[in-house]
């Protein structure tokens, strides 16, 4: 079996446009500034569809991330890359244990 889909789903092709329309309209990147937990944040080197310019945007904007670029991946690094971003992942929720309070 194949990982990728067999068909085109057009209907959720134009709920994502639409949310891209809604982000142009009212834009995310303010609100970034609330989050205050840990966050990683993953880009991939030769990503074409959101190049690693917009993860650096939100790195910039929340204050407890850490940023890392993964070299030679496309959009689908989780496919293209899976060894190193499961490593990265793991790593990341290792170095910060869930508080208990």
């Amino acid at each position: 079996m194949s990982i990728y889909s067999s068909g085109f789903d057009f209907k959720s092709a134009a709920y994502l446009l639409k949310s891209f329309l809604k982000m142009a309209e009212e834009p995310l990147t303010p609100r970034l500034r609330n989050i205050s937990q840990p966050t990683l944040i993953i880009a991939a080197e030769k990503d074409r569809v959101k190049p690693p310019k917009y993860s650096e945007i939100i790195a910039k904007n929340i204050t407890n991330s850490t940023y890392i670029i993964i070299n030679d991946a496309g959009h689908a690094v989780v496919i293209e890359k899976p060894t190193i971003t499961n490593y990265l992942l793991i790593g990341f929720v290792h170095s910060h244990p869930l508080s208990t309070t």
